[in-house]
């Protein structure tokens, strides 16, 4: 792993984190819980709403402290999958093991509302000159595929710049960040592909597989035409120096140049009825004939298993890191090599060519990749029931805290215990009672406290809070046990 002198990350694949970034919001190693509270002392089926609360609490402080301003968050009850410009919206499968992935997407959706022009990208047709469209058309690219291009390559280097600012300016959160990237980024599957022989066509979806791993140090420059050209217009060991959406759309433009001055003509006949600018001549999928134009001069004999690929980028991970200014070692195309078709890796190496199930693997992870680009993350829906007990827990101020450690586990034992996980509500609101969230707080209990029926009829769950000190004992200690 090499670091620029801004704080961007490149790498090869994900970082071996063993332990998350914030564990520490759950230091208990016990989940039990007391049983006059309602809830079982086995782990609960379904979603635990008293910590999905503390979630989304602790993620909107995040937002609030890394911004300077109090961005509303909420869970994702209408199939939403990215900011609107207004509101972070998360999913609802929460849990201490992705928490840290949660914090580092809710950051990076926040830094947008912060930093991003909405109306520019809203108007993002408007905004590309004429001169593109008619450059797109003379390769029989059609103007909505223009926009999505463009559109593509702006998220790109939009992202490196509001990412960039936030690392400056809040340096302390880039673990999450780390952990959002490993997951919807990083992957082996993209290593391989940018090291084979896959995406050296000159058509759109080379080069946008390439132009959005251009921070990983497995880049491979002199794999297509203008590619080095690109990556020196994007400069990403540089993106402090675009100050705003315009900018980085203006990079977006430039780029959007290369490509159609470098890409071939699509020929119409074989365009498909989804996607009008791949599948040119053998294909961007994998797909097309084994030893063709997109197999770079490899064979058979070039293919490598997935224990022997991951074995090479094991090996390379142990290279010579970068001077700050790219990440990794030299990346200059060997003398000769333009780019484009290239059939050599930049240190000289030889692509290999990917199986058939390395290059279906190729295509899922690129199409993560792109959704993750174009703010299509996936979240998980909360349902309204779920949602309006959120709601009820935030008014209660309902909480977990670890209570308990240190102290002894019996009077005849000297052992101490590591605390328990105790469930404390602040303000027990009606909203609480009707949600029927804690089985000792329930809308039936209360209707049916006075019921002579009942064999709780005694029982008022308010007032047993409300201890007396037995005789003798002092007030002011009592008070402090009882609590």
């Amino acid at each position: 792993m090499s670091y620029d002198t801004k704080g961007f990350t490149f790498r090869s694949g994900p970082s071996k984190q063993t332990t998350n970034f914030s564990s520490f919001w759950d230091t208990s190693s016990d989940s039990n819980v007391d049983e006059f509270l309602g809830l079982d002392t086995e782990t609960p089926k379904g979603k635990d709403i008293v910590a999905l609360a503390g979630y989304k609490r602790a993620i909107g402080n995040f937002v609030n402290i890394v911004t300077g301003e109090n961005i509303p968050v909420s869970f994702n009850n209408n199939d939403e999958s990215f900011t609107d410009g207004k509101r972070v919206v998360i999913g609802s499968n929460l849990n201490e093991k992705n928490f840290d992935v949660a914090v580092g997407l809710a950051l990076h959706e926040a830094s947008h509302i912060k930093l991003s022009d909405f109306n520019l990208l809203k108007q993002l047709e408007m905004e590309i000159p004429a001169e593109l469209y008619v450059m797109g058309e003379n390769k029989n690219v059609s103007k909505s595929n223009v926009i999505d291009m463009v559109k593509s390559v702006l998220n790109y280097v939009e992202d490196r710049r509001i990412d960039t600012d936030t690392f400056k300016s809040s340096p302390g959160y880039k673990g999450y960040y780390h952990s959002m990237y490993n997951k919807y980024f990083y992957s082996k599957n993209v290593d391989k592909g940018l090291l084979s022989s896959e995406m050296r066509m000159e058509n759109i979806d080379s080069y946008m597989f390439r132009i959005i791993n251009l921070h990983n140090k497995n880049r491979q420059l002199g794999a297509l035409k203008g590619l080095k050209e690109i990556y020196s217009l994007v400069e990403l060991w540089n993106m402090a120096r675009l100050e705003d959406t315009k900018a980085a759309l203006n990079v977006a433009l430039s780029v959007a140049r290369v490509i159609f001055n470098s890409i071939d003509k699509i020929k119409v006949e074989e365009q498909s009825d989804t996607d009008s600018n791949s599948n040119t001549d053998g294909g961007t999928d994998g797909e097309g004939d084994e030893g063709d134009s997109n197999s770079g001069g490899g064979s058979d004999d070039n293919t490598l298993s997935d224990e022997e690929f991951d074995s090479l980028l094991d090996s390379g991970e142990n290279g010579e890191e970068g001077d700050g200014s790219g990440g990794g070692k030299s990346v200059e195309a060997p003398d000769g090599m333009g780019g484009g078709n290239g059939s050599m890796n930049d240190d000289g190496s030889t692509p290999v060519e990917l199986s058939d199930r390395q290059k279906e693997l190729l295509k899922k992870a690129f199409e993560k990749q792109k959704d993750f680009i174009d703010g299509d993350v996936q979240k998980t829906k909360m349902s309204k029931k779920d949602n309006n007990s959120i709601k009820a827990i935030e008014e209660s101020g309902a909480s977990y805290e670890h209570v308990g450690a240190g102290l002894q586990t019996s009077r005849w034992s000297d052992n101490v215990g590591k605390g328990t996980k105790c469930l404390v509500v602040k303000n027990l609101t009606q909203s609480i009672i009707d949600s029927n969230i804690f089985g000792c707080a329930t809308k039936w209990r209360q209707e049916n406290y006075h019921d002579s029926t009942s064999y709780r009829r005694d029982y008022n769950f308010v007032e047993e809070g409300f201890l007396k000190p037995p005789k003798g004992e002092d007030s002011k200690d009592w008070k402090k046990m009882s609590r």
